[in-house]
């Protein structure tokens, strides 16, 4: 999260900062919220309780993990040009 907090102090005008980060952990924690509810829907309607399913659980975790870093990797690429110090 300090990269996000140090862009957002960076490039956020002065009577906004405050506010924008205030935005940014509600975003944050309901994107979380949103998550847990989602990955317990799709471990119910893909029965990975199962042991049988350990190999579709593994690849519902790698998807679970590696999207949000993708995406914010594309975030901080895009954000770039504007963070110069």
């Amino acid at each position: 999260m300090a990269p996000v907090i140090a862009i957002i102090q960076t490039v956020i005008d002065v009577k906004y900062k405050a506010v924008s980060v205030g935005v940014f952990f509600f975003a944050t924690a309901m994107a979380q919220t949103v998550s847990t509810v989602v990955m317990g829907q799709l471990e119910d309607r893909l029965d990975l309780d199962n042991p049988a399913n350990i190999e579709t659980l593994g690849i519902v975790m790698v998807f679970n993990t590696a999207l949000p870093c993708f995406l914010a990797g594309f975030a901080f690429h895009m954000s770039g040009p504007y963070y110069v110090v």
